[in-house]
This record gives C-alpha cells, structure tokens and sequence, in this order.
C-alpha cells in the first residue's frame, strides 16, 4: 500500500468515516493518530491495531489542536496525511436554529478545518509533499430542510478546501476536499 509506513492523522477518527479511514490505513500499515472527543470509542478504535495512536482532541480548539499535532510529530512522524473528518450534524429549521448552535457548528465545522489546516500544511509545504482529504458536504450546494446551519458551515468547508487546492496547486502537496 502507498501509505505503508508513513504518517496518517485522521480527525473524527473513532466514529464515522474517520473511523473507516483510518482503520483502512492502519491495516495498510501506516501509523495512524486519531483525534476525537469520544475517549471511549477512540480506545475501542485505537485497540483494533497497535499502530493506531488515539489523541483526544476538539478540533474546535486551536490550542489543542496545535498541542496534538506536535504530539503526534514528535511521537510517531512527520505527517504523511491528514483525513479531516470531524465534524457535527444537528438537525434544526433555520427558524430553529439558534446563534448558539449555528456558532457551534461554524466553531467545529469551518474553524476545526481552518486549525487543521494551519497546524498540519506547513510541515508538509516544507517537505513539499502530504495529501490533505477534508470531508466536506453535498449538503452545500443540494439544500435540505433542517440542515440549514450545517449547510452553511460545509460550504465554507468546500470552498477553505478548494482554494487551498488552488493555492498550493504549484506544490507537489494533494488536497481533496470529498
């Protein structure tokens, strides 16, 4: 496998597409960091394979984002890849939704992205080479009832991810955002 070896940090990685990431990587062979705020299902996870490493982490916090990526760094690698899956869904009309939630979503959501980026691109621009994959949303462009807030919050997902692609597009760097 391509990633035999190699450094994955997979977010959202104890439920979920995450989950599926990075179990599909560890059995690859690659070192693989998962970061999650579910502990219990992060060691169920981190228990399927010993070259799974669980971290647990809000990606809504830059500071402890920051602190986990050094982590994994200094304790497993240079990272190879980032699968950024984390990410919240509720269920609420717009006329629902309070500022609360819709804060909530855009903090986890658009700014988790924006931490993981900033915390994991640089490394890979000074080694000019990574694969970026950032979990974006259908829902941003094919609306449906009640994922109003959410929609938003994965539009700007989409499009961080898309200009990112284009701005390191002279980089040997892959970004995807699916």
């Amino acid at each position: 496998m391509a990633f035999h070896g190699k450094v994955a940090l997979v977010t959202g990685g104890a439920s979920g597409m995450g989950r599926i990431s990075a179990l599909r990587l560890a059995a690859g062979g690659a070192q693989v960091a998962i970061l999650d705020m579910n502990e219990a299902a992060l060691e169920e996870t981190a228990a399927r394979f010993p070259n799974i490493r669980a971290l647990r982490c809000n990606v809504a916090d830059q500071e402890q984002v920051q602190a986990c990526v050094a982590a994994v760094e200094r304790d497993i690698g240079a990272i190879d890849r980032l699968t950024h899956a984390a990410g919240i869904m509720p269920s609420h009309t717009v006329m629902d939704t309070t500022f609360e939630q819709a804060q909530r979503l855009i903090e986890v959501n658009y700014y988790g992205t924006l931490h993981m980026i900033r915390a994991v691109v640089p490394g890979m621009l000074a080694r000019n080479r990574g694969d970026v994959i950032l979990f974006g949303s259908v829902s941003a462009t094919a609306l449906t009832p009640h994922l109003g807030a959410y929609a938003a919050s994965k539009a700007a997902v989409n499009v961080i991810g898309e200009t990112l692609a284009n701005e390191l597009g002279h980089t040997a760097l892959r970004i995807a955002v699916v």
